[in-house]
């Protein structure tokens, strides 16, 4: 029987990880008629310039990359770590390497979760890898293919690398508490390790940098309930976080961006966020998500361990609390700086903490449950789950097929989006508009460019274009990042 168990591990496991893998073929395509937009010059521009004058000199490069940040920390923004990320943006080096910031961010976004997840359920319910790396991939696929904006989420660097790459970092850091949790002790690799993260993820977007304190936090109180050793080494790598939270919380920069902005007092963001929550949630707890957790029941039944489960005393409604509570802290800096729940980029990220959060919930509750039922029954209940997984399986098939054959569903999963742009050429033309703009641009002898507007827009891969305005700020940028005078786009002639 025990082998049976782990044969159908198995295979759910390696048909999982191959539908995974086939679903992003598509979206890394994709990636190779994607191209540099807005603020990928702003921070680029300075990197760029010291590679244009000369190739790549580590040196060089390094103090480009310091005086940038000491320059935004001063006038527009504290987040140090990111604008040392921004700053790599990958076509810097040229716009045909632009492709790669997707490929980093997706194998980001696949080694974290599978790490978090092997981890917790591994270390905390003595899980097999199997059972860890199907509800990964459950996981990753919704993220991958119902994230809110997947232009910003893999093809824009500067949006995508600002939230995805930093909530990748959180999770890697989460793995590394549990570790230290669970084997209640801290290596001196794990520990700086820790530290060097902390303090990155400090220096991010504030969403994950709050997250992350409060992560910290509660690492802590944790460590010190338990009396444990290990609680200086919490102490320390809180103290770093919060420390570089204030280096970047702090900056002057901050003041002179807020004034462009209306702002909720502190009380009011946090009420709100409550509120956001539940109305984010209502929005995207979809139909794929319930199948996709309905199918993990079983696995989930199977890996509890009642008498470790035994040992929790706090009860499944505090859980609950608990996980909305940290869930609804992402909408609060928002919130507080700009009086809104924010734009795409972050929804990817509160997406991807949605389906985390659900998984381990739906794993507590079904711990829950089984410790309620009598020993020789829980065996009983799921002694039909072949059906089940089945059953999930053709209603994924449905509403796939639903996508990809109805016109106005085409762009909800992103595979089926980015395998009809592909086929349909649209993706491809739109690589060489810009092909031949970054032509132009490329030419020294023409300094005030005209560009015809783009008539090709793929779902994916399009997010902004420049304006007929060359005052505007992207075609300013534009113009700087290619040296030019000016650059904008044709204006509509008048009827």
């Amino acid at each position: 029987m025990k082998q049976k168990k782990i044969n159908m591990q198995t295979f759910w496991s390696i048909f999982l990880w191959i539908v995974l893998l086939v679903a992003i073929l598509p979206l890394l395509w994709m990636a190779n008629y994607s191209h540099s937009m807005s603020d990928d010059w702003v921070y680029g521009v300075k990197l760029h310039e010291v590679i244009l004058q000369g190739g790549f000199h580590p040196l060089q490069a390094l103090r480009a990359i310091y005086d940038w940040i000491v320059h935004y920390w001063h006038g527009w923004q504290g987040t140090y770590a990111a604008i040392f990320v921004f700053q790599l943006q990958p076509a810097v080096w040229g716009e045909k390497f632009y492709r790669l910031g997707t490929y980093i961010l997706t194998f980001l976004a696949i080694t974290s979760t599978v790490a978090f997840f092997r981890t917790l359920l591994k270390k905390v319910f003595d899980a097999e890898r199997q059972a860890a790396d199907i509800v990964s991939c459950l996981v990753l696929l919704l993220w991958f293919e119902l994230m809110p904006s997947p232009v910003q989420g893999l093809y824009w660097w500067n949006g995508a690398s600002y939230y995805v790459l930093f909530f990748a970092c959180m999770l890697f850091l989460c793995t590394g508490l549990l570790k230290m949790q669970t084997d209640e002790s801290c290596k001196a690799s794990r520990f700086v390790g820790l530290l060097l993260l902390a303090f990155f993820l400090a220096g991010g977007n504030f969403i994950t940098a709050l997250l992350t304190a409060e992560i910290l936090f509660a690492n802590l109180c944790l460590a010190l309930y338990r009396k444990k050793k290990y609680w200086i080494h919490s102490l320390i790598v809180f103290a770093v976080n919060i420390g570089g939270f204030m280096l970047s919380a702090l900056a002057p920069g901050n003041a002179a961006r807020q004034v462009e902005y209306e702002q909720f007092s502190a009380p009011k963001a946090i009420i709100y966020s409550f509120s956001e929550a539940y109305i984010f949630l209502n929005e995207y707890t979809s139909l794929y998500v319930i199948l996709a957790f309905l199918f993990m029941i079983p696995f989930f039944w199977k890996l509890v361990d009642m008498t470790k489960l035994a040992e929790w005393k706090v009860p499944y409604g505090i859980w609950t609390v608990l996980a909305y509570c940290f869930f609804a802290s992402s909408f609060t800096p928002n919130l507080y700086a700009y009086g809104n729940a924010g734009p795409g980029r972050i929804q990817n990220i509160r997406y991807w903490m949605m389906c985390i959060l659900y998984s381990v919930l739906v794993l507590v509750a079904v711990g829950k449950i089984k410790l309620l039922l009598q020993k020789d029954r829980t065996d009983q209940v799921f002694s039909n789950k072949i059906l089940a997984y089945w059953g999930c399986i053709m209603g994924f098939v449905v509403l796939f097929t639903l996508s990809a054959f109805r016109e106005e569903y085409r762009d909800t999963l992103s595979t089926v989006s980015a395998v009809c742009s592909l086929h349909s050429g649209e993706a491809q033309a739109y690589d060489a508009e810009w092909d031949q703009r970054i032509d132009r641009l490329l030419d020294p002898e023409e300094q005030n460019p005209v560009f015809p507007k783009l008539k090709n827009k793929p779902h994916l891969i399009y997010f902004q274009d420049i304006y007929t305005d060359e005052t505007e700020w992207r075609n300013q940028v534009c113009a700087q990042y290619y040296h030019k005078e000016s650059v904008r786009t044709k204006k509509k002639k008048k009827k």
